[in-house]
């Protein structure tokens, strides 16, 4: 599940009469609405104007306008996607099911390869990525060591953040939220500096977590 950076929606995959795809509901209602297009589709996540989500099925990525507009292929992936993220400056940056982070624009194109896993470091995949608010710097799982990095779209090197049994995420002022033991924390993070301060507080329990290294939370 996503929440848009508007905080006014939240999007999410779910099954109704055996069909998969994307759903939409405004955070002060309590149904949900389906977007037309998005069947097979899972994984989603939101542009930063809250206006468009992309989403994958299968090994292609896609994006539709929450307004009605249609479905458009952003690029076919060349790895089962594992969690994307979308920044200020229109860079889809998606994780793979085995290997590294890549990188392709929002309009569409070829996705380049960003980074590469590392076998020493007990690495076989890089996932779900999210940007910090600088759309420059961001932040990915290595699976299956439960780590968590800081990369740079214009940097090779990576800075490691936390060990975590999910993927983190950023929320405004200035946390990084992440589950470990079966709790959901947020810890302060310096966003400038890129490091954790202070300890950690106690959001909820038991979120839930699949194989995939994936968490259901969003913020």
């Amino acid at each position: 599940l996503a929440v848009s950076p508007d905080g006014q929606r939240v999007a999410f995959a779910a099954s109704r009469g055996g069909i998969q795809q994307i759903w939409i509901r405004s955070l002060d209602a309590l149904d949900a609405q389906p977007v037309a297009g998005t069947e097979g589709g899972t994984q989603p996540f939101w542009s930063p104007d809250s206006r468009t989500i992309a989403f994958a099925t299968g090994t292609t990525i896609n994006a539709v306008d929450v307004l009605g507009c249609p479905v458009r292929r952003v690029c076919s992936a060349p790895s089962f996607f594992r969690g994307g993220t979308w920044s200020q400056s229109g860079v889809i940056l998606y994780g793979s099911l085995a290997g590294g982070l890549f990188r392709v624009p929002a309009s569409g194109g070829e996705p380049v390869l960003v980074t590469k896993p590392d076998g020493a470091r007990n690495e076989s995949a890089h996932r779900f990525p999210s940007f910090l608010p600088d759309g420059q710097h961001f932040l990915y799982s290595g699976f299956p060591s439960s780590t968590i990095w800081l990369g740079s779209l214009d940097r090779a090197e990576a800075k490691r953040v936390a060990v975590a049994d999910s993927p983190a995420q950023y929320a405004a002022p200035g946390y990084l939220l992440f589950v470990r033991q079966a709790v959901l924390l947020a810890q302060p993070f310096d966003a400038n500096s890129a490091t954790l301060q202070g300890e950690p507080l106690s959001v909820a329990r038991d979120p839930i977590l699949d194989w995939k290294g994936s968490a259901a939370f969003s913020a």
